[in-house]
């Protein structure tokens, strides 16, 4: 398949050229900062190390911090809640007890 163009019509823009590069708004803010970075380094005002330290803090998300009350404090672990108090509404008496002890499998009978 061939696509002839008249002499007036501009081709398609290639995404790819150098042209729709060089038509955004300038580098990366990222890189910018980046590029900063290193060129201290360069110039000898920072070490190497202190370069890398810096150059990977660039564009990393800060996390949020949120206050404490909006928490919901986590539950007992199973095995350290207390066991349920004794129950006689049915016979046997283990009945509820056992149904109600949730420090193992949910409503699992003990034999």
């Amino acid at each position: 398949m061939s696509v002839a163009y008249s002499a007036d019509a501009t081709p398609p823009a290639d995404l790819f050229s150098t042209d729709a590069q060089s038509a955004g708004a300038g580098p990366h803010p990222d890189f910018a900062a980046r590029a900063a970075i290193w060129r201290e380094q360069r110039e000898g005002l920072i070490s190497v190390a202190e370069a890398q330290r810096r150059s990977a803090l660039v564009g990393v998300l800060k996390p949020l911090v949120a206050a404490p009350a909006a928490f919901k404090p986590s539950a007992r672990p199973r095995h350290s809640r207390p066991a349920p108090n004794d129950s006689r509404q049915y016979a046997p008496e283990m009945a509820t007890t056992a149904a109600r002890d949730d420090r193992l499998t949910p409503n699992a009978k003990s034999f």
